[in-house]
């Protein structure tokens, strides 16, 4: 799920989410950064979240994908922050250029 100030977009791997992920994904993104419940994982940043539903029994797998799926949470808030950047400035040009 990405999230900005009018919408969210939600992606799933299998194609259009139902409704029950939805409500998933906006619940578990107000349970803190990281919450993990037997096999589901969710990562949560302002504008991102993302949940896994297959995580590894072993320890060493789980660590390494939880890891690795909190960089690309952080990684993508970052470009959400970018793209906002970029909106405003040529929101901004284009005031000016009507000015």
């Amino acid at each position: 799920m990405i999230r900005d100030n009018k919408s969210s977009t939600v992606l799933t791997s299998q194609g259009d989410p139902s409704a029950i992920e939805i409500a998933i994904l906006e619940q578990s993104s107000n349970m803190g950064r990281d919450f993990q419940f037997k096999n589901r994982l969710a990562v949560n940043n302002d504008r991102v979240s993302v949940i896994v539903t297959n995580m590894s029994a072993d320890a060493e797998k789980s660590g390494r994908c939880r890891d690795n799926v909190a960089l690309l949470v952080e990684m993508t808030d970052a470009m959400c922050d970018n793209v906002e950047m970029r909106q405003t400035s040529m929101s901004r040009a284009e005031q000016l250029q009507i000015s």
